[in-house]
């Protein structure tokens, strides 16, 4: 008995001990190793852990912490509203899932996150006929749904019947009755400016509508939108409506998303670390500018050529992993030149043709000097500042240049004729 006292039961317990932390170890270090990989996946040599194209999980997000915490900050002060704001493929789909996923909501809103529902539209998603009361009963769906579960014979419930059937004509009394409710309606619409090519929308009475409800709401309405256009050009394409009032969306805060930070960019490079050189990340930054649609495609192409073993030399496996990425994205790239105005454009290709030597002299262009034709360029300050927010360009004390370096490829490709057409009868070529 007193073997089993004394020498038994303590070693039964140092080798639980022991298996248990054995466990928790194992454990830990799995979950490490998945860290930023997709949903499910096990740590694979022949796996690209880079992803692109689609939307991005809540799990697989990286970044954007303080863009985060500002819009949903705003939510639950006061119920402010914001708009997102940046070129295609610069994450903002991504971003609006992650404010709604249901997983983070404490973290994001803390004791408010059972009274704010969240009405999350794709406006591609409305047909080119969509008039206002399809357009209502279609966001309005999560809150009918909520009433019908919570609230069902209440005077919110009453409210939005009645708001339905007038076709959404007395929207203050439902918006009124959300807020005695101590509810909120976060009306979520990606891409925002899709809109503007709706007839039945894009006009006086849907914009200006939309404004004052919001605006007066109290919080009980929130609009959170995305663009692939600034706040600014969004307001030049509605001006025809406002005439000699304010812009339509003047109450909104712009929250533009541009580069990564390094640390975040560290992060996101960190779900490879098998292959790249210190080197290897200094190459994936100045190629991208540090976007996060562009960082993924260029570390995927370059794992996919370390993964090939085509090239031994470190200069022409980067060299032709950047040819790679230039094939993947220039149609992304085209985008982006399309959607900017012809000053944002003309104040990007200044910028470029300072390194871009010897096409600006094919172009028969003298040598650049940016203060000068801030100076004497109408709109072209505003155009540079735009562009430095979304990260394309960058000053460094006066020395202008290109941040994503792969948008020269882009530009080198472009007819000399059009580039022509574009800086003609300015500043540029005087």
């Amino acid at each position: 008995m007193l073997y089993i006292t004394n020498f038994l039961l303590p070693l039964m317990g140092v080798l639980t001990a022991l298996f248990l932390g054995a466990a928790t170890y194992l454990t830990y270090q799995q979950m490490k190793g998945l860290k930023g990989k997709p949903h499910g996946s096990e740590p694979n040599p022949n796996y690209n852990p880079f992803f692109y194209g689609n939307p991005v999980s809540p799990e697989q997000f990286i970044g954007r912490k303080a863009e985060v915490r500002r819009v949903a900050g705003r939510i639950v002060n006061g119920g402010q509203s914001s708009a997102i704001t940046g070129t295609f493929r610069s994450g903002k789909t991504s971003f609006l899932g992650y404010l709604v996923a249901r997983e983070k909501q404490i973290a994001l809103y803390g004791n408010k996150a059972d009274t704010v529902i969240f009405s999350y539209r794709d406006a591609n998603r409305f047909n080119l006929e969509c008039d206002q009361a399809q357009f209502w009963g279609y966001v309005f769906k999560p809150l009918q749904k909520r009433i019908a579960e919570e609230m069902p014979d209440s005077s919110l419930d009453k409210a939005y019947q009645t708001c339905q059937e007038n076709h959404f004509a007395n929207l203050e009394e439902l918006i009124a009755q959300i807020g005695n409710m101590n509810w909120q309606l976060v009306l979520m619409i990606d891409e925002f400016d899709v809109l503007l090519d709706r007839p039945h929308l894009n006009n006086t009475e849907f914009f200006g509508g939309l404004r004052q409800l919001a605006s007066r709401s109290k919080g009980a309405l929130v609009l959170v939108m995305t663009t692939n256009i600034s706040l600014t050009q969004f307001h030049q394409k509605t001006k025809p409506f406002t005439k000699s009032g304010s812009p339509y969306f003047n109450f909104l805060d712009e929250i533009v998303l541009g580069p990564l930070s390094d640390s975040e960019v560290e992060e996101l490079l960190a779900q490879d670390d098998t292959y790249f050189s210190d080197d290897d990340h200094r190459f994936l930054k100045e190629i991208t500018g540090e976007h996060p649609y562009l960082l993924q495609v260029a570390a995927s192409a370059l794992w996919e050529s370390y993964q090939n073993g085509n090239e031994d030399d470190p200069i022409k496996r980067q060299q032709h992993a950047k040819q790679d990425f230039y094939d993947r994205t220039k149609t992304t790239l085209n985008d982006i030149w399309q959607s900017w105005l012809p000053t944002t454009r003309k104040a990007f290709i200044a910028v470029a043709l300072i390194r871009l030597e010897t096409l600006r002299t094919s172009l028969k262009i003298q040598p650049i000097n940016i203060t000068d034709i801030i100076n004497e360029e109408p709109g072209f300050k505003q155009a540079l500042e735009e562009l430095e927010k979304q990260g394309f360009v960058t000053d460094d004390n006066g020395d202008w240049r290109v941040r994503p370096t792969i948008i020269l490829s882009f530009i080198a490709d472009q007819p000399a004729q059009e580039l022509c057409k574009i800086v003609e009868k300015t500043s540029i070529t005087s």
